[in-house]
């Protein structure tokens, strides 16, 4: 009696040279995909967070609110921290995606993987995602502690 996994487990079939040529179109258009969507990602967080570091500024400008401009050397602070981590967001996408392509290059080249470099991919592509979610929660410490400071302005 076969037990569940080799139930539950498909079979291999091979894969003739039109189905190669297919999966490997596929994989470079994936990659290309992929890369683009987690650069406009990157580049979103460098925008939000400059974005509000200039909205501050501006706002600055007009108002003398003093909870606020107590506050805003900080949050202009955060931001910039924010725009770091979005800035190191790319430069590890940059990172991953060239250890991938070293790896991808020797299978196809020279039919070996190199699983050193496909750590080394994995571990940029960690530090992208970390680095992406720091940016996030910069913009959110900053944000949220300047909005604390307005709702203390007494109204007039």
């Amino acid at each position: 009696m076969m037990d569940n996994e080799q139930k539950n487990s498909p079979t291999k079939a091979p894969i003739d040279q039109a189905g190669r040529t297919f999966a490997a179109e596929r994989s470079h258009k994936n990659a290309e995909i992929g890369y683009e969507h987690a650069k406009a990602a990157a580049q979103s967080a460098i925008l939000i967070n400059g974005g509000a570091a200039t909205a501050i500024l501006a706002f600055l400008t007009d108002n003398q609110n003093e909870a606020v401009r107590s506050l805003a050397p900080a949050a202009l602070s955060i931001y910039a921290v924010g725009v770091i981590f979005g800035a190191g967001m790319m430069y590890a996408l940059f990172r991953s995606n060239h250890y991938w392509n070293m790896f991808w290059q020797g299978a196809a080249l020279h039919g070996t993987e190199n699983t050193s470099e496909a750590t080394s991919a994995q571990r940029w592509r960690t530090f992208a995602h970390a680095a992406f979610g720091l940016s996030a929660l910069a913009f959110l410490i900053a944000s949220l502690a300047l909005a604390f400071a307005l709702s203390q302005t007494p109204h007039r």
